[in-house]
């Protein structure tokens, strides 16, 4: 099955090669540019669409995902391993990725970069004057480091943005 909007690409094109009389010298020359000119053009109508790919969602792996998403959060020190989270969750990787994406917004290591910077800048709002060039055992990255693009944060707004309800 093909798109609407590629066959009706698909068929000008055609309908240009049909109609055109060319001399039987440059037939495969013009046949060529009539191949390349589809390709390009089929490209860059599949540059437009913009539509997601939605995978239904049993109850299983819904909890299966928010297993993964909390066995993270619980250990923040340690970078996540698709293969490992994969493996433990008895899913393939690729299907570990796309739902957790699905559910979440993010791919599961920009969801955990997106908590260890929040994790960093906490620690550094709470601990910045007492540990000033301290590394803090959950976060492996000096706080001096963090300190540019930090904002002031309170533990409550960290709570609410990694443990309210996701809206599915």
């Amino acid at each position: 099955m093909i798109y609407p909007s590629l066959q009706k690409i698909v068929d000008e094109i055609m309908e240009e090669i049909i109609t055109e009389s060319v001399d039987e010298t440059f037939e495969l020359f013009f046949l060529r540019i009539k191949a390349e000119e589809l390709v390009c053009r089929l490209l860059m109508e599949l540059e437009k669409r913009d539509e997601q790919h939605l995978y239904a969602l049993n109850i299983r792996d819904i909890q299966t995902i928010y297993k993964v998403k909390e066995q993270r959060l619980e250990h923040p020190e340690i970078p996540p391993v698709i293969k490992e989270l994969a493996v433990c969750a008895n899913m393939s990787p690729s299907k570990l990725n796309r739902l957790f994406k699905q559910i979440f917004g993010n791919s599961i290591f920009s969801y955990y970069q997106a908590f260890a910077l929040l994790l960093c800048k906490w620690f550094v709002y709470h601990e910045y004057l007492k540990h000033k060039d301290a590394v803090h055992p959950a976060f492996p990255i000096p706080l001096r480091v963090c300190k540019p693009v930090l904002l002031p944060l309170s533990s409550e707004k960290i709570a609410q943005k990694f443990h309210q309800p996701i809206q599915l």
